[in-house]
């Protein structure tokens, strides 16, 4: 598995430590089995996902004009965003321009920590038009517990 950051600063490299290793000439960290990689550099990240097998995970913690066609290469597209009251006219506004205008919707699906009850995915599945997950609070997300590994992978299914 990889997991890469795309950023030019890291929120995992204190979890990962420093001490680097390389993997197929990129700088990279192993932890917990997991290759971590930090880059902004979009032809890097395509190169690994030509030259890799394997469950790929990318954070681009947005998504506009230049990280839009590594979205569109990947298999699973998950949005993970907030949909309380305060927060999900901004969340509904993302989806509309920039995930139903350039992504078929079928295979994106939309994650938040904040649903509460049936009712509520409802209605947000009816207004965004695809399933809505909760998914748990994850603290160390290269030790996934039980409970956290198999929620991500019936998302994932």
């Amino acid at each position: 598995m990889i997991y890469i950051e795309l950023s030019d600063e890291s929120k995992l490299l204190s979890v990962v430590g420093l001490n680097g290793t390389k993997l197929n000439g990129h700088k990279a960290y192993k932890y917990g089995g997991v290759y971590y990689i930090l880059t902004s550099n979009l032809d890097e990240v395509n190169q690994l996902i030509d030259d890799k097998k394997a469950w790929i995970i990318i954070d681009m913690k947005q998504l506009d004009e230049q990280t839009q066609t590594i979205f569109e290469r990947c298999d699973n597209r998950i949005v993970i965003g907030p949909l309380s009251p305060w927060c999900k006219s901004e969340y509904y506004e993302f989806v509309e321009l920039k995930i139903k205008n350039n992504t078929r919707i079928n295979q994106v699906l939309y994650c938040s920590r904040t649903i509460q009850n049936r009712k509520e995915n409802d209605s947000h599945r009816r207004i965004l038009g695809c399933n809505i997950y909760t998914i748990p609070c994850i603290e160390d997300p290269f030790l996934l517990k039980e409970q956290e590994f198999e929620t991500l992978l019936k998302i994932l299914q």
